[in-house]
């Protein structure tokens, strides 16, 4: 499946492609292309089981005709899904409700590698437009992230934030910066939005690094060393 967008004319108007914004934007087009992508494969499964479409429905990776059923890769094999759909063709597709849907895969187990735990980290965000902007911007997001995962945390007293004021609520401060080894992959895909990859990735990182150390797995934030010797205290 191929979605092809438009240029980047200001006629366009507004077209985000930073973070979760790209997600949030994008999604309603992603989601019709999907249901396009169903609808081709009904059709063409239809056809290669001799069976009117409307008679059909898909599940489990499968068109299904009563007790006959040809699955999406025997069609992607034997079939002809070269059908295109205009913009207006999918603007009018349905798209099923929320608690309709399902994910296709199976669980892949996490590794942890070394670099998510030596602080060498590298990012694919495809072609690097601007090499200085996005050093900084993986900088910022990775110390921003530095500083939630450790530093920053308050609480709620009486319906009010207890900390009004930079003196008790403590950001990463200049001289807690670490050194930075920052690396990106070369690519030659199309340039995506770096302004949340580097945050997001920090108090896992930490947070394994703390489990491979010393047995603890902490899972709240800010992490601070009186959870690292409480979780020690009950391993014992």
């Amino acid at each position: 499946m191929r979605i092809v967008a438009v240029d980047t004319d200001p006629k366009w108007g507004l077209m985000v492609t930073g973070g979760s914004w790209s997600v949030w934007m994008t999604f309603p087009v992603f989601s019709r292309a999907g249901a396009a992508g169903r609808i081709a494969l009904v059709y063409e499964g239809a056809r290669l089981l001799d069976v009117p479409a409307n008679q059909c429905l898909v599940r489990g990776g499968a068109v299904i005709a009563a007790d006959r059923s040809i699955s999406y890769a025997q069609i992607i094999q034997r079939g002809d899904l070269r059908g295109t759909f205009t913009a207006d063709e999918l603007a009018t597709m349905s798209i099923k409700p929320a608690l309709e849907r399902r994910l296709i895969g199976r669980t892949i187990e996490a590794l942890d590698i070394p670099a998510k735990t030596n602080g060498a980290a590298r990012y694919g965000i495809g072609t690097i437009v601007d090499p200085d902007g996005a050093l900084a911007q993986v900088e910022g997001s990775a110390l921003w992230g530095l500083s939630m995962a450790l530093h920053e945390g308050t609480e709620f007293v009486k319906g009010q934030v207890k900390d009004t004021n930079l003196d008790t609520y403590t950001p990463l401060r200049i001289g807690d910066v670490p050194e930075l080894d920052i690396q990106f992959i070369d690519s030659l895909d199309a340039p995506v939005g770096l302004g949340e990859p580097a945050t997001t990735v920090i108090a896992p990182a930490i947070g394994n690094a703390i489990f491979a150390a010393v047995g603890v797995r902490l899972r709240h934030l800010p992490i601070r060393p009186s959870a690292v010797l409480q979780g020690l205290a009950e391993n014992r």
